[in-house]
């Protein structure tokens, strides 16, 4: 009894199954990135609400900023590390930013940055460079 109110007896069952792909199809398009080349750039207009590259961040500094300073001052801007390991003398530290993970290598542990990159949140996604991975911070 139910189920007689809520079918319209005009629309047969292909039809109403098309008309909900259409609907689907309409929505799943709609979030995509129009340029397609910048895949942080719509990451990026996707968690804030906004379109296009750059979504109104200011880029971050370049990575060799950091090469040879003390760790203290990329924590200054990322914050502090998520993953801190010991290898020997050394340390590898990992930082979680809302869009990327930035990954360095201390020498010695607590000393100077010696190497600086960036890597994806998802397994199989293009890492940024550094200067978009740190936009807006």
């Amino acid at each position: 009894m139910m189920d007689s109110l809520f079918r319209n007896p005009r629309i047969n069952g292909g039809a109403w199954l098309l008309s909900m792909a259409l609907v689907l199809t309409a929505c799943a398009g709609s979030g995509r990135d129009a340029g397609g080349s910048d895949p942080l750039g719509a990451l990026i207009g996707r968690e804030t609400g906004q379109q296009g590259s750059s979504a109104g961040l200011r880029p971050g500094p370049d990575a060799s900023t950091f090469i040879g300073r003390e760790v203290a001052q990329l924590e200054a801007l990322v914050g502090r590390p998520a993953l801190i390991r010991r290898e020997g003398l050394n340390e590898f530290r990992r930082y979680d930013l809302p869009r990327c993970r930035v990954i360095a290598i201390v020498a010695p542990a607590g000393g100077m940055v010696q190497t600086l990159t960036t890597g994806p949140l998802v397994s199989g996604d293009a890492p940024p460079s550094f200067p978009s991975c740190t936009a807006g911070l």
